[in-house]
């Protein structure tokens, strides 16, 4: 962690001291008030959605002792009148981030540790996490927090490592050419990892070629005395080795690596197993984390231990009990026992073809579905980028496709020139449309896998399913579907369903919705389903009432005069009526026998 004197810091920014004295002591640097610590910095960093010096009070309430701010005192307010009533010391600097870097190299200056840099096209934040886990067995190591890998977020990495390290771990990721080169000044790593080079970004940078330079900045900047460790599988590796100073070695599958895997499998939930060879020896390995392209991760994290000496028994030990950065791979299971793979941080085509074989080599008890959205930053390689993934999710064997946003549209082009019939793919456009898709085709014993560029956001269809509304209290259930049409002058269709539920110590209550789509009389679009729902509640005859809905929006009619009837009907979930029995299964757990009824 950082410590220094507000003097240091002037001289580290090249700022100016316009409050206070510079002898204060300074422990930590944030720039978010909400993490200040009593005796910490905190910079006014100007964000997207707001700026640092809206919160320099709050950061004097939190104990900062320090201020670094790009505004005179006389644009900051009462601020001034606080922080000299408080003894806190303010520090005046041309430029925000450029301070916070230039506090970082200070720091870095100060530190005795090798540091690890790591890039790469794909699996860069996995390789950070499995490497941490494995240097932690025989190192104090510290690491990139989540995937805190830019101009911002690598410094306050740099920060946070402290006179005791012995290992640092930094994150590098890029989005032009030179911007790794400037991550490098700041860390000084002594030790280099590049993953891959594969197509992420080729819309910025505009050949794969290109992408490898950029990625080879960090191979660069490796001293003699360092070392460098690359894909011993990937074909831009050689190109990267040519650019090293210092010894390379090599991971991979192939005879010829350094450090390689042999009889790599899969568990039933997709971890991978394999033997882990290094240096004339070799141990077992486990993967904690779904998918076999881990395999290649874990190899990288186990080169750069090797290289450092750690014990290949500390290896295989770090590797199993590795914990991810969310977004990756992560699995839960929802209440109504769908298993949800949640790998929405980001995606690419190597990743996405990678996330599809994991889905596809899970033995699961029910269907496996694949939400899949828009890949980012393709360039000219976008229509066929994706719609090779669409080919890849049919030849896997998934059943269910649901594609979000207009990019992943031709995802499911793709899927259904493979063969992937057309009953079996939804294209959605909004993360409603896909929740009420999951709601009618997901079920217990599914597995759902979730995956695009972070700039779809699906996190929030992975929070929505990890947080539904209802928990099912029964032991088993059944289910079963049938279908009636009817005639009339609006050409109504009209759909039932009954879910029968049981329970041991519940009597059997059935639940029966009709849902049909009339343009004219019932709603406004096309096919936007109408609800409407009669139940009868016995023993309680009186107790009539029903529910209906028109999209997504509730109503009650009727009347309820039980004084144990449900009072949280606002709660009700907005997606299907299926859930909502199952809401009802919830609220009322004595146990209701439901009745529909449909008035011509």
């Amino acid at each position: 962690m950082l410590r220094a004197t507000a003097d240091s810091l002037v001289e580290a920014t090249r700022g100016s001291l316009v409050l206070g004295h510079g002898e204060h002591i300074v422990r930590g640097l944030s720039i978010d008030s909400r993490d200040v610590r009593v005796g910490g910095a905190f910079l006014a960093l100007p964000g997207e959605k707001s700026d640092g010096h809206d919160h320099l009070r709050a950061a004097i309430d939190a104990g900062a002792h320090v201020l670094i701010v790009t505004r005179p005192l006389a644009e900051l307010g009462d601020v001034e009148a606080d922080a000299r009533a408080r003894g806190v010391a303010v520090i005046l600097v041309d430029e925000a981030q450029d301070a916070l870097a230039d506090v970082a190299v200070w720091h870095r200056a100060g530190l005795n540790c090798r540091v690890v840099g790591i890039t790469g096209s794909s699996g860069k934040t996995t390789t950070k996490d499995l490497l941490a886990s494995v240097l932690s067995t025989t190192f104090r190591t510290v690491s990139t927090s989540g995937n805190r890998n830019n101009e911002i977020g690598l410094p306050l990495t740099v920060l946070s490592a402290g006179p005791d390290t012995e290992v640092l771990i930094v994150e590098m990721g890029m989005r032009g050419a030179g911007q790794i080169a400037h991550l490098c000044e700041i860390a000084r790593p002594t030790h280099g990892l590049v993953t891959n080079v594969g197509t992420s970004h080729i819309e910025l940078l505009g050949t794969q070629e290109a992408i490898a330079d950029a990625k080879g900045e960090l191979v660069g900047a490796i001293p003699q005395s360092g070392c460098v460790c690359l894909n011993g599988d990937d074909s831009y590796s050689a190109h990267l080795a040519r650019l090293s100073a210092a010894p390379v070695r090599l991971y991979g599958l192939g005879e010829t690596a350094d450090v390689s895997a042999s009889n790599v499998r899969t568990d039933e939930g997709g971890c991978a197993h394999f033997t882990l060879r290094a240096g004339g020896a070799e141990v077992p390995v486990e993967l904690g984390t779904p998918g076999r392209h881990n395999v290649y991760n874990a190899l990288a994290a186990g080169a750069v231990a090797v290289e450092f000496g750690v014990d290949l028994g500390n290896i295989a030990s770090g590797l199993h009990s590795a914990v991810m950065t969310g977004m990756r791979m992560e699995s839960f299971v929802t209440a109504d026992g769908v298993t949800v793979i949640n790998d929405a941080y980001n995606a690419n085509p190597a990743s996405m073809a990678a996330a599809v074989e994991t889905l596809a080599s899970q033995e699961i008890p029910g269907r496996r579905i694949a939400v899949l959205g828009d890949m980012a930053e393709l360039g000219s390689l976008e229509p066929l980028a994706h719609f090779i993934v669409g080919e890849q999710v049919a030849a896997s064997g998934i059943e269910v496709l649901v594609t979000i946003g207009e990019r992943a549209l031709r995802i499911g082009d793709g899927a259904g020139a493979a063969g992937m019939p057309v009953q079996n793919r939804f294209s959605c456009s909004t993360v409603e449309e896909v929740l009420d898709v999951l709601d009618d085709v997901a079920g217990p014993g599914d597995t759902v896998l979730v995956k695009a560029s972070r700039v779809m956001g699906l996190e929030s269809v992975v929070g929505r399913l990890s947080s539904p509304w209802w928990r099912p209290p029964f032991s088993s259930h059944s289910g079963s579907a049938c279908c009636a049409s009817e005639t009339s002058g609006n050409r109504c269709v009209l759909m039932a369903r009954k879910v029968t539920w049981s329970s041991r110590a519940l009597p059997p209550w059935e639940a029966y919705s009709f849902s049909w789509w009339s343009p004219s009389r019932f709603c406004s679009s096309e096919r936007q389903p109408v609800r409407v729902c009669w139940l009868l509640g016995p023993p309680w005859p009186a107790g009539v009432w029903a529910l209906s809905t028109t999209g997504r929006r509730w109503r009650m009619s009727g009347r309820w005069d039980y004084d144990r009837a449900p009072s949280c009907l606002d709660r009700l979930p907005s997606r299907s009526s299926s859930v909502y029995w199952r809401s009802i299964g919830r609220m009322c757990p004595r146990g209701f026998r439901y009745r529909s009824r449909h008035r011509g």
